[in-house]
C-alpha cells in the first residue's frame, strides 16, 4: 500500500507540474494559434475561393482555379525566373565572401573585434535607411558611383532604372546586408575546429586548399546548411528592398520602374491580393512559394545534410 501511494503522490505532483507548465505556456499558445495557425489554415481555404474584399458577396468555391491560373499568367514566370536570379547570385556570391570574410576574422587578432562590428552594422539597419543610402549611391547622374566614374572618365549609368543593370544592382545590397551576419555565423562555427587537425595537416603536407576541402568544409557542414538555408529563404521572401530600391518593379502593375526587371514572387503576391484585390489568387501564389522553398530546404538537406551523422 505505501509503495501505490508513493507512485500516486509521484503521478499527482507530476500532473500538478504539467499543468502549472501549461498554464504559463497558455497565452503563449493562444498568441500562436490566432496569429499563426488561423491565418495558415484562413489562407490556404481561401486559396480555393474567388476571395474579395470589395466583393465578399460573391464569394464561392473555385477548387483548383487559382493554381491553374498560374500556368497561364506570364507575370509567374517572370517573377519566378527574377527570384531565382536574385536568390542565386545572393546566396552563391555572398556565401563565398562570407567564408573568406570568416576566415580572415578568425585568423587574424588585430582590428578583429572592430571588423566584426563595422561587418554586423548593415544587417541591423532598418530597410528604409539601407534603401536610401543605396538609392544615392545608384542615382543615374548626382549618385556616388556616377560621380566616380565622372572622375575617371567613364559615362554615368542609372544603375536602378537600367534593365539589365538593375538586379544586379539589388543583388549587391543584399550581399552588403547580410554578408556580416553570415560570416559571424561561420566564424563562430570555425572557432569550434580544433587547430590540432590544422597542425596535423600541415605536418601531413596539407596546403591551405587541402585544409580548407578535408578540414574546414566538412566541420561546418552544419553551419553551412544553417547559413544556407536562412539566406536562400530570405532570398526568395525578398520584398522590402525591391520595393524601396526600385519601387518593386512592377510596371503598369504598380507603378515602377524598371519594368518587370526586378519584380519577385512576393512582390507579386503583394501586388495581386493587396493592390488589386485578388486575395484567393494571392494566396495561391503564398502557397506555391511555400511549396517552392519546402522543397529546396529538403534538397539542402539530402545533399548537404546536418553534418550530424559522423
Amino acid at each position: 500500500m505505501s509503495i501505490f501511494r508513493s507512485r500516486f503522490r509521484l503521478r499527482s505532483e507530476s500532473g500538478r507540474e504539467a499543468l502549472t507548465a501549461l498554464l504559463f505556456m497558455l497565452p503563449y499558445l493562444i498568441i500562436f494559434l490566432v496569429w499563426e495557425i488561423a491565418p495558415f489554415f484562413f489562407g490556404l481555404w481561401i486559396s480555393f475561393t474567388n476571395y474579395n474584399l470589395l466583393h465578399l458577396n460573391t464569394l464561392k468555391f473555385v477548387g483548383l482555379e487559382n493554381y491553374a491560373k498560374v500556368f497561364t499568367d506570364e507575370l509567374v514566370g517572370t517573377a519566378f525566373l527574377n527570384t531565382v536570379y536574385y536568390a542565386g547570385g545572393l546566396v552563391v556570391i555572398g556565401f563565398i565572401l562570407a567564408l573568406i570574410l570568416a576566415m580572415t576574422m578568425n585568423s587574424t587578432r588585430f582590428g578583429s573585434k572592430f571588423l566584426k562590428w563595422v561587418c554586423f552594422i548593415p544587417y541591423i539597419m532598418t530597410i528604409s535607411a539601407t534603401g536610401i543610402i543605396w538609392k544615392r549611391i545608384y542615382a543615374g547622374q548626382y549618385g556616388i558611383l556616377a560621380q566616380i566614374f565622372k572622375a575617371v572618365g567613364l559615362p554615368s549609368l542609372a544603375f536602378l532604372n537600367n534593365s539589365g543593370t538593375a538586379m544586379p544592382a539589388v543583388i549587391v545590397v543584399g550581399i552588403w546586408i547580410g554578408i556580416g551576419y553570415w560570416a559571424l555565423i561561420l566564424m563562430a562555427g570555425l572557432q569550434n575546429i580544433p587547430k590540432e587537425l590544422y597542425e596535423a595537416a600541415m605536418i601531413d603536407g596539407a596546403g591551405k586548399w587541402g585544409q580548407l576541402r578535408f578540414i574546414t568544409l566538412p566541420l561546418l557542414r552544419p553551419i553551412i546548411f544553417f547559413v544556407l538555408t536562412i539566406a536562400i529563404i530570405g532570398s526568395f521572401q525578398v520584398f522590402g528592398l525591391v520595393t524601396t530600391l526600385t519601387g518593386g518593379g512592377m510596371g503598369e502593375v504598380y507603378g515602377g520602374n524598371p519594368g518587370y526587371h526586378t519584380l519577385t514572387i512576393v512582390m507579386l503576391i503583394y501586388a495581386q491580393a493587396f493592390k488589386l484585390l485578388d486575395m484567393g489568387y494571392g494566396a495561391a501564389l503564398s502557397w506555391i512559394l511555400f511549396a517552392i522553398i519546402m522543397v529546396v530546404t529538403l534538397l539542402q538537406m539530402k545533399f548537404i545534410g546536418f553534418g550530424w551523422e559522423e
